[in-house]
């Protein structure tokens, strides 16, 4: 039906055309670290061990974990896993 209103032709052109559309292309991969990159990139940038974290204050824990959290590659789950903190504790900051 589409075909007989926009014609055989103008169908194939159409479709032969070269397409510079990259709405849904990503530019860039997603970085993701494995944990024991996380490990290392916590320690570094907090100056703690990710399973020490879950032993601070609340105030403490809450800060180191949004500072965690701001690392590349990083994802709510995986710090999760890291420091023995729940995910659901992680996702509420």
């Amino acid at each position: 039906m589409a075909l007989g209103i926009i014609g055989e032709g103008s169908f194939e052109k159409f479709m032969n055309e070269e397409k510079d559309a990259n709405c849904l292309e990503d530019k860039e991969p997603i970085k993701r670290l494995t944990d024991e990159e996380l490990i290392k990139a916590i320690k570094d940038k907090c100056g703690i061990s990710a399973m020490a974290i879950q032993s601070e204050p609340r105030e403490t824990m809450k800060r180191l974990l949004k500072g965690a959290l701001e690392i590349d590659g990083v994802t709510t789950r995986q710090l999760s896993r890291v420091t023995g903190i729940s995910a659901s504790t992680i996702w509420k900051l």
